[in-house]
């Protein structure tokens, strides 16, 4: 009637298990664990994306001038005359 044991086939994990067996305990482990991890690296991204704006919103007038200028949000023109201007 209740079968205990090696031969029950819940040998280690139990009825839930995603593989039955010894191996299979690693394996569901190894699975949670991969889950996990990257649950924790794209919450990571989010925030460091967050973080790298601020950095730049924080740099100083050149660099930010700089970086306008890169991103074409000004003019060849503008961006000489507020660098003289900086300087």
């Amino acid at each position: 009637m209740f079968r205990h044991g090696i031969n029950s086939g819940e040998w280690w994990c139990g009825p839930g298990s995603l593989f039955p067996g010894p191996l299979g305990m690693i394996v569901t482990l190894l699975f949670w664990g991969i889950i996990l991890f990257l649950l924790f690296k794209g919450a990571q991204l989010l925030f460091s994306n967050d973080q790298r704006n601020s950095t730049l919103k924080t740099g100083t007038a050149e660099e930010l001038l700089k970086s306008r200028y890169a991103q074409g949000q000004i003019s060849r023109e503008e961006f000489q005359q507020m660098q003289k201007d900086l300087q």
